[in-house]
């Protein structure tokens, strides 16, 4: 059973970038805390927890203020499922943090 710190990965421009992917037969609690790196600019991401990055995956686009991270607790990932990150600009950083348990 793995905890802690479960992936990071600095996210680039406009490209689908996974953080993290459950392994099968585990399912994970996990915090995703995405840190905005700029000094001016807000930065709008996209996060996806599913199997593929769809609409139906979608679980946040609020925007991050400059050197402020936003943070999202409690999230469950199903084996096979991916945390998904996508930005319209460099300067993200995300950590996911948690624990992984049988299935």
């Amino acid at each position: 059973m793995a905890n802690g710190l479960l992936g990071k990965k600095a996210i680039p421009e406009n490209m689908d970038t996974v953080v993290y992917t459950a392994p099968p037969g585990k399912v994970a609690t996990v915090v995703i805390n995405i840190f905005n790196r700029t000094k001016n600019t807000t930065i709008d991401p996209d996060v996806y927890v599913g199997t593929g990055v769809t609409d139906d995956d979608a679980f946040d686009g609020s925007p991050i203020q400059p050197r402020d991270v936003l943070e999202r607790t409690q999230v469950p990932v199903s084996a096979g499922e991916k945390v998904t990150v996508r930005a319209p600009a460099i300067g993200l950083t995300v950590q996911v943090r948690g624990f992984e348990e049988d299935a």
